[in-house]
């Protein structure tokens, strides 16, 4: 069975750290149209909130500019109801499933398996 939405997703982190998620991006598709999109910066579990140089110059963000941002665990009920019936997709689909799956796991979120 085919899933209902086809989500496309980005995320930065902080660091090398698939916990350190500093910003996230997402487009929702159902039958080729767009029906949600979403984007934020976000800031991450404390103890991954070390912004690393290599970091900052890829994707630009800072400390200061997440200090006031939503966690992860905040801003997820957003768009849940989309990826519970989900196919993913991602320009480096490896890293983002990857984050997904640790933030999802540092914060107890439960995450069907979904194709990628």
């Amino acid at each position: 069975m085919q899933p209902k939405y086809l989500v496309a997703i980005d995320f930065e982190t902080a660091n090398s750290n698939p916990h350190s998620v500093c910003q996230v991006g997402l487009l929702v598709f159902e039958e080729g149209e767009l029906i949600f999109e979403y984007a934020t910066y976000l800031k991450p579990p404390l103890e991954y909130n070390e912004f690393n140089y290599y970091n900052i110059q890829v994707h630009g963000i800072t400390e200061h500019m997440v200090k006031n941002a939503p966690t992860w665990k905040q801003v997820y009920g957003n768009f849940k109801q989309y990826f519970d019936d989900a196919m993913f997709v991602a320009h480096n689909a490896s890293f983002d499933m990857n984050v997904l799956k640790n933030i999802n796991q540092y914060y107890n979120i439960s995450l069907r398996p979904s194709p990628y």
